[in-house]
This record gives C-alpha cells, structure tokens and sequence, in this order.
C-alpha cells in the first residue's frame, strides 16, 4: 500500500487502517502509523497463517486521523463488513 499526503494531516497524526476478511471468514486489522507525506507498507501474503486462512478474501484500507476521521479510502470490490451470528 502507498500513501501521498498533505504536509497539513500530518500535524493530525494520520494512522493507515487495513482491514483484512480472509476466506475462512475471520478478519484482521492492522494499524500503521503515517509519518512522512510519502510512504508504502508491505502486507505478506506468503506466510503460514495466511495459508491456514485460506487466503484473501477482501480488505479496505483508510487513512484516518487519531480523532477517527478518514481522510481516504480504498475498497476492494468485494468489500462486505462481516457480519457474526453468535451460537
């Protein structure tokens, strides 16, 4: 994932959320901070748990300040909030 931002939401602390629903239907959310205009952060996809998961299934990521407002977005195409029925 690549991110360019303004010089100003940095002064607003900006945080990368990955959202990440696998196809074994559990999902996953990784924080990343954002400390420079530009960067990139790599997500694995070659490791043993992603193996054990299935694999991808969907994700969304957004840049958000710390008070919670997103600044962007991005959504795969299939992208669903998983929705859990408790036994």
């Amino acid at each position: 994932m690549r991110w360019a931002v303004p010089p100003w939401l940095l002064k607003e602390r900006p945080e990368l959320v990955f959202y990440v629903v696998y196809k074994n239907h559990t999902e996953e959310e990784f924080v990343y901070p954002v400390e420079s205009r530009l960067g990139m952060q790599l997500f694995s996809l070659l490791d043993k748990r992603y193996e054990e998961k299935g694999g991808l299934l969907t994700y969304k990521a957004e840049i958000r300040t710390r008070d919670g407002t997103v600044y962007r977005e991005w959504k795969h195409q299939l992208w669903v909030k998983l929705i859990v029925l408790k036994e």
